[in-house]
């Protein structure tokens, strides 16, 4: 982009802020007419207490967000930062810190905790900036009002004053404006805020019930039957599970039930959420989710009181196969059609005993603009691509040439069939999808078998043409270049914890897991490369560098198969180097 029309571009951004936060001014002056803060009648419990070590590097000038770490110093505020991203504003301005600094305690945080919010008032209480947002201000409404006890120590009446007056302001906010989220997580945070308010606030708790039922509304509406959302991200899925607890827990010390159906949709999301979880207690990272926080997953699993355990059918379009300590878990469906959909038909993830081995990519996060769509395309998740084009097309390029990280998915696969059995020996799952119908005449089959002892994974891959008609679409596909044809790479992305091994002739690898647990790699029918990769988790300051093996091949004809398996080392000798095979 030219000079000149990039300052054009800045000035009407800048300008389209102002004229926004102006309309939000307007609205806030109108609501908060009549308002005033008449004091808490319950002083609800934290129900998350935070991150002690975000904390501690807080009151050290760093602030840690997902995946980033930002250093401030010691005389700036979180307010005085350019974020990278609108998500990163999203969860500032939802004052997550807040948990951190309550649950780490002390004179410091505190003084840190009430100068920081003071300093929102200050910038942006009157309507300005990116934080008001419903699900932002649920987020910061519910965590004023949980640890208001905590900031209110020390600090002057005047400043007393001016925040208990925004909690009111929030909360007639939030009645206004919650239906103007649309995605059903953000919605439901807003309405968690809103619930809290009308709790806790006195002379709002003749509207906790009207409440409470919008909230039954968007779950029943939102939760599936089988304990799954449309999103289709297991991470989200969590976020939504974990809204449901607290918004249960708060319910249970006051004097108002919360009905059954948030109960149910507890009840059915728990086997889900199971299903979905590794042998190191995190979840499977699709769709924009990630692995969730040490421990997170299984804290809510233990809240919820719902021991019920997975079945063997998929869950939201996932299927799981296990045995021993292994754990493999297949995205057997369509992506989903929403902003966060991954290319990753036919993906799996593989863990054995606490030790993620094959992995994705991981979620996109849109700060981490050097890779840009990578993290939703087909070749950052662990199945095959034909010619590096994804099986899902990828939203287009935004202007400029620089690509949108959000944004629906523009093409899908139209079918994805699956087929599962078990017996003495092991599970498998047979699925196929037509991602590559329309543009190659393909159809990807998958076959994966996993030993009931752990000891084994067995995988092949096939490429097929189902009829005339798709044989044709592949002809055309290869004219002028049948020497060249096709060309086919299955991608196997390992855990950077993962340390591989080729053997001397580059037909098989070792893979070396941080328990000392060795698998050996094997394939048929191509050739064995191994490249660089990128581990996205959003609970580290920064992606991790690692590995990833890929097999290919090139067709000139419309069918292929590929094979590949897994199994693990005898761990009572030394595991033979493959190059020995």
């Amino acid at each position: 982009m030219s000079g000149p029309i990039s300052a054009i571009s800045h000035q009407l951004a800048r300008f389209s802020l102002r004229r926004e936060d102006a309309r939000m001014r307007t609205r806030l002056a109108r609501l908060s007419e009549g308002l005033v803060y008449l004091g808490l009648r319950h002083r609800p419990e934290p129900h998350d207490y935070g991150d002690f070590s975000r904390a501690a590097a807080a009151l050290k000038g760093m602030l840690q967000l997902p995946g980033a770490t930002i250093p401030m110093g010691v005389d700036l505020t979180p307010w005085d930062l350019d974020l990278a991203s609108w998500e990163l504003e999203q969860t500032l301005h939802g004052f997550f810190w807040l948990d951190d600094m309550a649950g780490l305690g002390g004179k410091r945080a505190r003084a840190r905790a009430q100068g920081w919010s003071l300093g929102w008032l200050d910038r942006f209480g009157d309507g300005a900036g990116p934080g008001w947002t419903p699900a932002a201000a649920g987020k910061r409404l519910a965590r004023l009002i949980t640890h208001l006890e905590f900031l209110e120590p020390d600090m002057p009446v005047e400043s007393l004053a001016r925040l208990q007056q925004a909690l009111p302001l929030h909360a007639a906010y939030l009645e206004a404006s919650w239906q103007e989220e649309t995605a059903p997580e953000r919605r439901l945070a807003a309405l968690h805020g809103l619930l809290v308010a009308h709790l806790c606030l006195r002379g709002f708790e003749n509207r906790a019930s009207g409440t409470l039922g919008m909230i039954a509304g968007l779950v029943s509406q939102e939760v599936t039957e089988n304990g799954g959302i449309a999103a289709r991200a297991p991470e989200t899925l969590l976020t939504v599970f974990r809204s449901l607890l607290a918004i249960r827990a708060l319910t249970e010390t006051t004097e108002i039930a919360p009905g059954p159906v948030i109960d149910q949709a507890i009840a059915r999301i728990a086997p889900t959420l199971r299903a979905l979880r590794h042998g190191d207690g995190c979840l499977a990272r699709f769709h924009g989710g990630g692995a969730g926080a040490e421990g997170l997953l299984d804290l809510a699993l233990a809240e919820s009181r719902v021991r019920t355990r997975p079945g063997r059918k998929p869950v939201m379009g996932f299927a799981r196969l296990h045995g021993g300590r292994v754990t493999v878990i297949v995205d057997c469906a369509r992506p989903p059609d929403g902003p966060h959909g991954h290319a990753s038909t036919l993906a799996f993830e593989m863990s054995s005993a606490r030790c993620p081995v094959i992995v994705s990519r991981g979620p996109d996060m849109p700060h981490l603009t050097e890779l840009g769509l990578l993290p939703r395309s087909t070749a950052a998740h662990s199945t095959l691509t034909l010619d590096k084009v994804s099986s899902a097309a990828l939203p287009a390029a935004a202007r400029g040439g620089k690509p949108r990280a959000q944004g629906g998915l523009t093409g899908r696969p139209k079918m994805v069939t699956l087929a599962q059995d078990s017996d003495h020996t092991g599970t498998w799952i047979q699925a196929r999808h037509d991602g590559y119908l329309s543009g190659y005449g393909l159809v990807h089959e998958r076959r994966i078998f996993t030993g009931a002892h752990g000891g084994q994974v067995l995988g092949q891959d096939t490429l097929m043409a189902p009829d005339a008609n798709a044989e044709k679409i592949f002809s055309r596909r290869i004219r002028g270049a049948t020497r060249l044809g096709v060309l086919i790479q299955v991608h196997f992305h390992l855990h950077p914890d993962v340390e591989l091994t080729p053997d001397r002739k580059g037909h098989s690898c070792l893979l070396t897991l941080p328990n000392r647990e060795v698998w050996l790699f094997q394939q048929e029918g191509g050739e064995i490369d191994f490249a660089a990769s990128t581990y996205v988790d959003p609970t580290l300051a920064e992606p991790r560098s690692s590995r990833q093996i890929v097999l290919t091949c090139r067709i000139t004809r419309p069918h292929v198969e590929l094979g590949w398996w897994l199994k693990r080392q005898d761990v009572g000798n030394a595991a033979p180097h493959p190059g020995g095979h």
